[in-house]
């Protein structure tokens, strides 16, 4: 979204009567429905081995929480390209968040699994599939996500088009 906004073509698309908002929502819409498919694929695909501890329930909650980690995903790099100036900051910045959770999570893993619960890319293990089918942190991974996607459109709203609110170089 900030490379379009970068090159202008945002400001064709606002040219209609569409809201400042739409871009945002599209590419939203856009992942949701990706994920969504990428899910359905998955758990098909584990169901097809038609081995007996792959369980339906251990397969929804497996592809489930992998849809909605790529979801959480792009709602991370949404909000750092309305922060950021530039589509390269907004690259940036956003691999470099995802990196940050990643290594906090290897660190938990070995050493304190317990604050992996903080984490949200941790969250996508914590449900044990296939074992103990805890889909509670899927709830958590959905409400991150929406709470991400509320910022964007609050950011959006409250800013022109074009512009970033760390300052260029």
């Amino acid at each position: 979204t900030r490379k379009e906004e970068d090159s202008g073509i945002s400001e064709i698309i606002n040219a209609f009567q569409v809201g400042r908002q739409a871009n945002s929502i599209a590419v939203t819409l856009e992942v949701i429905l990706i994920n969504f498919l990428l899910t359905l694929f998955i758990m098909g695909a584990l169901l097809v081995f038609d081995v007996p501890s792959i369980t339906v329930e251990g397969s929804i909650l497996f592809a489930s929480s992998i849809g909605l980690a790529g979801i959480l995903g792009a709602m991370i790099a949404l909000v750092v390209a309305k922060i950021m100036a530039t589509a390269r900051g907004a690259i940036g910045g956003s691999m470099a968040l995802i990196g940050t959770f990643y290594m906090g999570r290897a660190i938990t893993d070995i050493s304190a699994e317990n604050l992996s619960r903080f984490n949200p890319l941790g969250w996508t293990y914590l449900i044990y599939p296939f074992t103990e089918n805890n889909g509670d942190y899927l709830i958590y991974l959905a409400l991150l996500s929406a709470f991400l996607l509320v910022i964007v459109l609050v950011l959006e709203g409250n800013r022109d088009l074009g512009e970033g609110y760390l300052p260029q170089r």
